[in-house]
């Protein structure tokens, strides 16, 4: 499927926002969640276990690819990704493709702007992404990444969020 058919295809039937940001798991009954144990390791020990342990799981799921929305905020209207986004992607040697699908949106009753920026990734890239959305919550590992990460298959019907250090949403759309 392509980029732009499955964005319009999450659309017909949910906004961005309710799909693609954080605690999607209280907003669809079809969510599951997983919990990650904390085991006996501690910080840079249980941030590459589970960076590991989660890259293998999904490396399983998304052998023959999938898609990815990153998610940003800013006070500010932009024409594209907010920078400090795009610094990072920098830092973890992420291209950006030239057919990714950027959408801004404003959320009013936060006040502020949703950036999302879809591209299709292949398996290569999985650790590093892992790694870039963990980070958000392990502000003394770096690199850090302060956005939002999602995953999705390429018929849009499976969408993972790793919410934190604890636990991993999954949800199931009907297609």
């Amino acid at each position: 499927m392509e980029l732009k058919t499955a964005i319009e295809n999450i659309r017909k039937k949910h906004t961005l926002k309710k799909v693609f940001s954080l605690g999607i798991f209280n907003r669809f009954e079809n969510c599951k969640r997983i919990y990650l144990d904390r085991l006996n390791k501690k910080g840079l020990d249980l941030f590459i276990y589970l960076v590991r342990n989660i890259t293998s799981k999904m490396k399983l799921i998304f052998r023959n690819g999938y898609f990815v929305c990153i998610l940003s905020y800013s006070n500010a209207e932009l024409k594209n990704i907010p920078y400090s986004t795009l610094k990072v992607f920098k830092i973890f040697n992420i291209k950006i493709p030239k057919d990714h699908v950027y959408i801004q949106e404003y959320c009013k009753e936060d006040e502020i702007f949703l950036h999302y920026l879809f591209f299709r990734e292949n398996p290569t890239n999985l650790e590093k992404l892992i790694w870039f959305c963990l980070s958000r919550n392990f502000t003394h590992i770096k690199p850090y990444s302060n956005s939002d990460i999602f995953f999705f298959t390429l018929n849009t019907d499976l969408i993972i969020n790793l919410y934190d250090d604890r636990g991993i949403d999954i949800l199931i759309l009907e297609n």
